[in-house]
């Protein structure tokens, strides 16, 4: 295994879990969140806004072109490095801290987002273009409360 990391990088150990994906659409790279609808003990959906809370981490199965169905079984990386959809025209620098930029799932720096959930560090510089790319982060799955100055 490489230690490179860049643009051309792969997941570095971490742990996984199956979840049911309980969203369609979705692609490899996404932060998903776990349902908290009653009797979906076992699933993940795509957030709802910006700055979600309750990430269950990234989807690093690689998926149809049109993403999940609804139902299917996906792998979700918590620990680790893993690829991370950075959002179009969003730009992250090495050590930011990126949370859920967008209900794709895509990611972006905290900024000065309040009360949200932080995904992980990021550990290249880059701006994406006009679409999603995917970066790799060091996830540490974490609640922040207020960071507005």
């Amino acid at each position: 295994m490489s230690d490179f990391i860049g643009l051309s990088s792969t997941r570095i150990g971490g742990e996984t879990k199956q979840f049911s994906c309980n969203t369609a659409g979705l692609k490899e790279g996404a932060i998903v969140v776990h349902d908290t609808t009653a009797g979906k003990n076992n699933f993940v959906k795509a957030p709802g806004a910006a700055a979600a809370t309750g990430i269950a981490g990234v989807i690093v199965n690689a998926q149809a072109s049109g993403g999940t169905a609804v139902g299917d079984s996906v792998d979700v990386q918590y620990t680790g490095v893993a690829n991370v959809l950075l959002d179009g025209t969003q730009a992250v620098t090495v050590g930011d801290k990126v949370i859920v930029s967008d209900t794709d799932g895509s990611c972006k720096g905290l900024g000065t987002t309040d009360s949200c959930d932080i995904l992980g560090v990021t550990l290249i510089t880059r701006t994406a273009g006009a679409a999603n790319e995917l970066i790799p982060v060091r996830l540490q799955i974490q609640f922040t409360g207020d960071t507005v100055p």
